[in-house]
């Protein structure tokens, strides 16, 4: 039986807990998970030890219907508790009413620390003071991180940071974009109407293709500001000795950039620029030329930077690495050397190229070296099987750079790497552990007891101390341990833990654990030698839920070899009966569920309240299947979800064949992409009484050409040029692979289109959208357009305010009771319909 992590709630703040405290859950009269449940989800996210090690400070966010601001996806309060004393915990400053806050970067010497607060229109950037309490904001706007952008600000020395600032015509997309642009908008026609100013003025899409902004170095002791340069950064890089700043500028990326494979996922135009802080000064590099962000680094004590780069007139795929040495730009072209790829999402659609490292003067590049041929392309077969086998291995690049010898012989190596604070590098292979430097052989670590290790300290960009903090995993247990780098030993016994590990002391002599249960969670103290000590409560409102239990069936797949599809399991379970089912689809999960393995419970943060909604459904006496499906399957018979049907038909069956499912009482439904893919079942398929897309497309026709284009009402800052890319790859290289443009080959396009095959959905339909969605409404305009003219049955349902998804508490109510109705209506009543689907 699998079973997802529990959401977390009610915030009850307690020292020294006895484990033995609680009701075990058996001992607890349990009822059905609710929607009240889930609109009083807490949330605790970063959480990390004060510069004193005896308090740790974390951020809260209040139960979800008490937030106020449901645009902020982050944003709560800062709360500290001290391990000292039995007290509750506390905010680390005076929060203001209205605005919310959350946690950056700790200075250097730990002693201050960067915070964002998030007020009605923008967000701003704050420096909080541990040893005098105090917190001063600036008056300046940051570019938060949206996806690749890699802006984190960057602390340059202990008093001295530097970051982003926007245009104060900017405000945060994910962040305060809704009410920025009701009252934006609001002005502007007010302005119009007055005879005073065009409304056009609303188009946020700058005309100079390089976004406007400002690079800030603020100085803590002085309020000093000053502008190092114009535009907006990210990716920044801090050289060994303080005095230089790699940055990439970043731009709106042009149309005439190659999207022809999966691995061009790439959404701003980038341009190097090194700042001198000594002498003032800046330059540019590669005027023509896209630089990887993520990809810079110093060499550990010289001004020498490496970089990932291609030319703005080929792909991605074509990149090498370069150097910047000197002032002279070098590409390091090493002969019969084979660059690695990693997946950047577990399909394995988009992939980046594994960043080169340093020790301390040496260059090492990941890849495979002895072919005679120098691989490209991702659709080299030899590339493919090197990636999948893992048998990639970190190569130290000569002084000529064009030539490179294994860093550590034998064995494929990890991609992964943690750096020391000396410059020296943590590599695992298929031997270990291996602690690299310049010369001279690797040494070995060697760890305690066997098991599965996972390296703590160094796996989020931080430099390794004295101290290794790392895990070690069995089948029955996990348990932390610590190892001393200057004797190369343990430090105590690796000891059990709670749940895993989410923060450690600068010693590497203390941890954080969490635990999440059916329950609620609690925070644990853990070090060396002691037990664990529980010194956080919250989400207590759950323990009086029955969680909806997940489930595998097992069965032999559309390709003839076993697959295992998720299965959640109705609310007072009877397997001697069968249920009503809902499918929810979604393109290209794969065979997600493992005998054995266990699913993680979706919680209230980035995903938003939608992440549960399969749950709401099992509450309310639904079995919901979640079918496992491969893009690869999918693409059959000349459509982009030609073979869905078959994959999703060959679960299903297996649910009636085990009893469990009511084949005269199954619903459809689909979430943002599954969006498409639940539309197309209803058009091929008749066993569908019902069927709910939501917050996603009708046609892969539309979205091609909405996809290079801004959503009406966002402020979106890069062109979002996902749909494009992903259609245009090569069939099969993507879930939405067309192969194609929708410019060169429309018939295709229309071809793969539910909303071309309307007349063939004839389950009753409710489609679900909202004004502020990053998919068009004209998805399911058009498709409620052809179901109304067609006399099929189709509701529409539009939420204003909203994006992808519902966020107020009263939408996500409305949002729920809906599909509710919908369903009994349509699927738990039995009634029969005319589901209709066809060929």
């Amino acid at each position: 039986m699998l079973r997802k992590q529990t959401p977390i709630y009610a915030i009850v703040l307690l020292l020294s807990i006895p484990q033995h405290a609680c009701p075990s859950p058996a001992d607890l009269e349990r009822r059905a998970y609710t929607v009240d449940d889930l609109l009083k989800i807490e949330e605790i996210h970063t959480v990390r030890f004060g510069p004193d090690g005896q308090t740790v400070v974390f951020e809260y966010l209040p139960p979800y219907d008490e937030r106020g601001e449901y645009g902020v996806e982050r944003g709560g309060q800062i709360l500290k508790l001290s391990l000292s004393a039995k007290r509750q915990a506390e905010p680390l400053f005076i929060h203001e009413a209205g605005k919310n806050y959350w946690m950056g970067d700790v200075s250097p010497d730990g002693q201050r620390m960067i915070v964002f607060v998030a007020s009605r229109h923008q967000t701003k950037i704050a420096i909080y003071e541990f040893e005098t309490n105090h917190l001063g904001v600036l008056d300046e706007i940051p570019q938060l991180n949206e996806r690749f952008e890699l802006n984190t600000p960057l602390w340059i020395n202990e008093h001295e940071v530097v970051f982003s600032s926007l245009a104060q015509a900017w405000t945060q997309n994910k962040l305060r974009s809704r009410p920025h642009v009701a009252g934006r908008t609001s002005a502007l026609w007010e302005r119009a109407f007055a005879g005073e100013a065009s409304s056009a003025a609303l188009s946020t899409t700058p005309s100079d293709p390089w976004y406007d902004g400002s690079l800030i170095r603020y100085n803590v002791i002085t309020k000093r500001s000053e502008k190092l340069g114009r535009g907006r950064y990210g990716s920044f890089a801090l050289s060994p000795n303080g005095s230089k700043i790699a940055a990439l500028r970043l731009g709106q990326r042009s149309a005439q950039n190659p999207v022809g494979s999966p691995i061009d996922y790439y959404r701003f135009d980038t341009q190097l620029y090194v700042f001198d802080l000594e002498n003032e000064s800046s330059q540019s590099f590669l005027p023509n030329t896209h630089v990887l962000m993520g990809s810079l680094r110093w060499s550990s004590s010289s001004s020498t930077l490496s970089f990932f780069a291609w030319s703005d007139s080929s792909a991605m795929r074509d990149g090498e690495h370069h150097l910047l040495r000197n002032g002279a730009i070098h590409v390091i072209h090493v002969e019969a050397l084979s660059p690695s790829w990693v997946n950047i999402v577990p399909s394995g659609a988009l992939r980046m190229p594994v960043v080169a490292e340093w020790t301390q003067e040496q260059l090492v590049i990941h890849g495979t070296l002895g072919d005679s041929t120098k691989l490209r392309s991702i659709d080299d077969g030899a590339l493919a099987d090197a990636i999948a086998n893992r048998q990639g291995k970190w190569h130290a690049v000569g002084e000529d750079v064009n030539s490179a010898e294994e860093l550590v012989l034998g064995g494929a190596h990890s991609w992964k790497v943690h750096r020391f604070q000396d410059g020296r590098l943590l590599l695992r292979t298929d031997d270990g552990f291996h602690v690299a430097s310049d010369g001279g052989l690797p040494v070995a670590l060697e760890f305690p007891t066997d098991g599965r290790i996972r390296i703590l300290n160094g796996e989020r960009g931080d430099e390794i101390g004295d101290t290794i903090v790392f895990t070690i995993s069995d089948d029955e247990s996990d348990k932390v341990g610590f190892l001393d780098l200057a004797r190369l030993k343990a430090v105590g016994p690796a000891i059990e833990v709670a749940s895993r590990v989410i923060a450690w002391d600068a010693g590497g002599r203390k941890v954080i654990a969490r635990s999440d249960t059916d329950v609620g969670g609690k925070l644990y103290l853990q070090g060396p030698t002691t037990d664990p000590v529980a010194i956080l409560s919250f989400n207590d409102h759950l323990s009086g839920v029955d969680h909806p239990r997940w489930d595998t069936i097992e069965y032999i797949g559309a390709d003839g070899v076993p697959t295992y599809s998720c299965v959640l399991l109705p609310y007072n379970y009877d397997p001697e009966q069968s249920y009503p089912t809902i499918v929810d689809v979604y393109p290209g999960t794969g065979k997600s569920c493992k005998t054995g393995g266990r699913i993680q419970r979706s919680s209230l943060g980035a995903k938003g309240p939608l992440a549960n909604r399969n749950e709401i459904l099992s509450a309310s006496g639904y079995l919901v299947l979640q079918p496992s499906n491969t893009y690869q399957l999918n693409h059959a018979e000349d459509s982009v979800y030609g073979g869905l049907e078959t994959q999703v038909d060959a679960a299903l069956n297996a649910l009636e064949r085990a009893g469990m499912t009511d084949p005269e009482r199954i619903g459809l439904w689909g979430f943002s992409n599954g969006s498409m893919a639940s539309l197309w079942l209803a058009s091929v398929s008749s066993r569908y009484d019902a069927v709910v897309p939501m917050f996603g497309g009708s046609s892969p026709y539309i979205e091609y050409f909405s996809g290079a284009t801004s959503s009406e009402f966002h402020l979106d800052l890069g062109r979002p040029l996902v749909h494009l890319v992903n259609y245009e790859s090569e069939h099969g290289a993507m879930p939405l692979s067309m192969g194609g443009s929708a410019i060169d080959d429309p018939l295709r396009y229309i071809k793969g289109s539910p909303l071309d095959r309307a007349e063939h959905i004839c389950s009753p339909t409710m489609m679900i959208h909202s004004d502020f969605d990053s998919f068009s409404s004209y998805h399911y305009e058009a498709l409620f357009s052809a179901m109304y003219r067609l006399g099929n049955t189709a509701q529409l349902i539009r939420y204003y305010g909203e994006g992808h998804g519902v966020r107020s508490p009263e939408n996500i109510r409305d949002f729920y009771r809906r599909i509710l109705e919908f369903f009994e209506t349509h699927v738990a009543s039995g009634t029969p319909s005319n589901r209709c689907g066809s060929k």
